[in-house]
């Protein structure tokens, strides 16, 4: 599912082409049907273009001055077919969905705004959070209103508040920034870890940033697969893994613990933070107990440059 709707990215601009060329051919098909005389002319001017521009190459100016005359005599005749015929010169063009790019998705070498607008949208089918959205729309800071303490000795609901108040700070120099958020959620099975980390990451789709969401168990088996097979197709969701402006690595320490793994996850996460990538990271396990499973230099970066929030209380699946 990931794979098939990342190469909708390589292959939307060529479909696009395609039938932008066929609708353009059928049409310029059936006016020069119906009106041959203005294929004819059309196919003179464009001759005559040509001819003046090798004169003027050739520096013949004698030849040039007779093709300039021919081509405001022909471009006369054309205009008038024209508006007998009722139509316009954009009626014999392409017509692009894009003007700006020409459907090519690129301007001067840059994304155009046409390519990120489908690349956003491929993004949101590979995190899942069209599925979730029920639930998201439903986010509501009521639902932290449990009358226990949180781990900073101070009533959860002030807890989650306080928390909640820097993401929403953290979320506005990201998006007007580009400042990276790195934060790490733990807390037991239902206590809003997946919740609230899509709720960040919905927060930044809405704002046109690339986010992708997975588990941890998930990531290792697009890897392993991609190890295995010739077809390396997995390849490049591991690429977009390591791109997209916000990771949400989701169960950290559910998956099989390798020193495999513990490899691949620590240059993952150091490769996003030495390039300013955002990294959500979500675990059953606390720091202390992060540490029993992974070795010193995964939990140091852990501890060091990720904003920890710890979830208490209550099963919230019951709750949302």
């Amino acid at each position: 599912m990931f794979n098939d709707n990342i190469e909708q990215i390589n292959t939307i601009y060529n479909d696009i082409n395609q039938r932008n060329d066929k609708e353009y051919e059928d049409r310029i098909n059936d006016i020069y049907t119906k009106h041959p005389d203005l294929a004819s002319i059309r196919k003179s001017i464009i001759d005559l273009k040509v001819k003046l521009a090798k004169s003027n190459i050739l520096n013949d100016v004698a030849n040039a001055k007779a093709c300039e005359k021919e081509l405001a005599t022909a471009t006369s005749q054309y205009e008038k077919l024209l508006k007998n015929y009722n139509l316009t010169e954009y009626d014999l063009e392409k017509h692009y969905d894009c003007a700006d790019c020409k459907d090519t998705g690129f301007i001067d070498g840059k994304k155009c705004h046409c390519y990120i607008d489908k690349e956003m949208e491929v993004y949101k089918k590979i995190s899942n959070f069209d599925t979730y959205q029920d639930i998201l729309d439903k986010f509501n800071l009521n639902v932290y209103k449990q009358n226990l303490m949180s781990v900073e000795a101070i009533p959860y609901f002030e807890y989650m508040i306080n928390k909640l108040s820097t993401i929403k700070e953290m979320l506005l120099d990201f998006t007007k920034h580009n400042k990276p958020i790195n934060i790490f959620i733990s807390g037991k099975t239902g206590n809003g870890k997946t919740y609230l980390s899509r709720f960040i990451g919905q927060n930044l789709l809405n704002s046109h940033k690339t986010v992708i969401y997975i588990t941890v168990n998930d990531l290792m088996n697009v890897v392993f697969k991609n190890m295995n097979s010739d077809n390396k197709k997995d390849s490049v969701l591991l690429d977009y893994i390591t791109d997209c402006d916000m990771l949400i690595l989701d169960d950290l320490g559910k998956e099989n613990v390798t020193d495999f793994s513990i490899r691949y996850i620590y240059n993952l996460i150091d490769n996003r933070l030495n390039n300013q990538k955002s990294t959500i990271v979500c675990s059953q396990h606390n720091f202390a107990e992060i540490s029993d499973f992974y070795d010193e230099g995964l939990t140091t970066r852990l501890c060091n440059y990720f904003y920890p929030i710890r979830l208490d209380g209550k099963d919230l699946r019951a709750i949302v």
